[in-house]
């Protein structure tokens, strides 16, 4: 039975690529005591590198990568597209948005084939990829070194200075306590284009909420809206509203 469990706990992490330790006991529902024992296993066997609060898989080659992320990407996918559908309708005319890494947030751009004079600005390669399907938009790509686990590469906060009216941000938690994410780069880059943009929108469907991942890059008061596929708690609707956060779910 532990056999079976480290087997599934390492495709697990394959899959996901970076994940935190919170997430890998709920997931299978184990103490934390059982995960660092089984993550010890794995790593001894050159599987994981651990990192604070979490681990990451060492086999990163683009071709696995790839695969993962094809495979993430039709992981809720009727969720992810209702929740890209929603989001398409905030959306104006002649706007520049800001489109985040991530399998739901690339969802909006199918959507946006009959808007006129919108600049897309992003560092996902599978954003860049469908954007350029669609004669109508423009895209910025913001270039670096392109991650193999995410497919995005990474930039220079320092140096990017772009304005957005609207940055569409993905996330791998959310709750009360705010947005969370277990990619350190990937959440440095949130932050930035946060204090950006003139509105926030999250995208999050229900596998979110109230997950934790090891970084906070937001806080809810630091965001304009979510949108999700379904309705929150009514403790996390009483905290949006008290805040003045908008929430999208039919």
């Amino acid at each position: 039975m532990k056999i079976n469990r480290l087997k599934k706990l390492e495709d697990y992490i394959k899959l996901i690529g970076t994940v935190s330790n919170e997430e890998l006991c709920a997931k299978f529902n184990i103490s934390l005591q059982t995960l660092r024992r089984d993550l010890k296993i794995l790593e001894d066997n050159d599987k994981i590198d651990k990192v604070y609060g979490g681990v990451i898989y060492k086999d990163r080659s683009l071709l696995n990568s790839v695969q993962a992320i094809e495979s993430r990407e039709q992981s809720n996918l009727k969720e992810k597209k209702y929740i890209a559908q929603i989001a398409t309708r905030l959306i104006e005319n002649n706007s520049v948005i800001f489109v985040d890494s991530g399998t739901t947030a690339c969802q909006i751009i199918p959507y946006l084939a009959h808007h006129k004079n919108v600049t897309v600005i992003t560092h996902s390669l599978l954003v860049v990829n469908m954007v350029a399907k669609l004669p109508n938009l423009k895209c910025i790509c913001l270039g670096g070194l392109l991650k193999a686990d995410t497919l995005s590469f990474g930039i220079d906060i320092t140096d990017n200075s772009y304005h957005c009216n609207l940055a569409f941000i993905a996330t791998v938690g959310l709750s009360n306590e705010g947005l969370t994410n277990t990619d350190i780069e990937e959440g440095k880059i949130k932050e930035h284009m946060i204090q950006l943009s003139e509105k926030v929108i999250v995208l999050a469907d229900h596998s979110k909420l109230m997950n934790k991942g090891f970084y906070h890059f937001a806080d809810l008061e630091n965001i304009s809206g979510i949108v999700l596929d379904q309705r929150p708690n009514d403790k996390f609707i009483n905290q949006c509203n008290k805040l003045g956060v908008h929430l999208y779910y039919e």
